[in-house]
């Protein structure tokens, strides 16, 4: 299912809260196999992230956990498994309609 985000809206608070580059941002919607819908972003710098968001609607306690996934990441980090990097976790609905995690696209 396709689901359309603000760009503008996200573009700006990635900007303002992360070292996401300002300028025009390229936005592909993954299709398959994902719970979560998840976005690849490629900034106007060329660094690709990914953007994974909890779906819209009533969730069950626990479900589309991207603040979970966001942390068990970042806890990773200083570890010797290979991770990719964190930018932020957003848990304001305003923003694109619901929390949301982004992290470098690779490792």
């Amino acid at each position: 299912m396709r689901l359309d985000i603000d760009v503008d809206k996200l573009t700006e608070y990635l900007v303002a809260n992360s070292d996401f580059a300002p300028g025009p941002v390229e936005v592909k919607q993954f299709n398959k196999g994902q719970s979560n819908p998840t976005y690849l972003l490629t900034a106007s710098d060329g660094h690709r992230y990914v953007v994974r968001k909890q779906p819209p609607g009533q969730l069950l306690k626990g479900a589309h956990a991207v603040d979970r996934e966001f942390k068990v990441l970042d806890a990773l980090k200083e570890t010797d498994v290979p991770v990719p990097r964190t930018l932020l976790l957003c848990e304001d609905p305003e923003i694109i309609g619901t929390s949301f995690c982004a992290r470098a696209q690779a490792f």
